[in-house]
């Protein structure tokens, strides 16, 4: 009897461990997604305030040549480990707020290497978007941009969403999983939809 109790707590006290791991991950996750407990970074310079979930990092030298002679200034938020840790996405991969200084006009064109001819029209949370993407692969890396100009605010703002991938086939069997793109991009949309025009500080 006492070797059957005995199995039995330690089966359970397994089983108690196992199940706590996987509530902490979900603890993690509903943490992250709860705008309430976000932080809140503000651009003097740009004029403008976003939230966003604390492990994200903060890159405020950010700079990205779109194309020669276009080059977007403005901040970068970088994936937490989460996301990446024995996953294919990549720890470069962020969401950004940014502008091109020497433009005046503002086309959501302008922010593609690709130059779109036509936009893309997105409703969202009661905000209209012009929104363009592109996709490019080099040795097993994909890259995927997309970019959404809120069609209320200005000077000219786009947030970036920009996702470095590796192709599974380039890890052994079993050693990496595919990244969870539905929490990623749930999570991105919801810093885009934080983004407020600030007239002062």
């Amino acid at each position: 009897m006492k070797d059957k109790t005995t199995a039995f707590f330690i089966g359970s006290l397994v089983a108690f461990i196992a199940l706590g791991s996987a509530l902490s991950l979900f603890h993690v996750s509903a943490i992250a997604t709860d705008p309430s407990l976000w932080n809140i970074y503000a651009s003097e310079s740009m004029s403008f305030s976003v939230q966003y979930p604390e492990d994200y990092t903060i890159d405020e030298q950010y700079s990205y040549e779109i194309a020669p002679q276009r080059r977007a200034e403005g901040i970068a938020l970088k994936v937490p480990p989460i996301f990446t840790q024995g996953t294919n996405l990549s720890s470069d991969s962020y969401i950004s707020i940014e502008t091109i200084p020497e433009f005046s006009s503002c086309n959501i064109a302008q922010y593609l290497y690709n130059m779109p001819t036509q936009d893309v029209t997105l409703i969202d949370g009661g905000w209209e978007y012009s929104v363009g993407e592109e996709v490019g692969e080099n040795a097993g890396s994909y890259y995927e941009e997309k970019v959404f100009l809120r069609n209320d605010i200005g000077p000219c703002l786009v947030v970036r969403y920009f996702i470095h991938t590796m192709s599974l086939e380039d890890y052994a069997t079993g050693n990496v999983r595919e990244f969870d793109r539905a929490a990623l991009l749930g999570e991105f949309d919801q810093i885009r939809r934080s983004l407020t025009r600030q007239n002062a500080f």
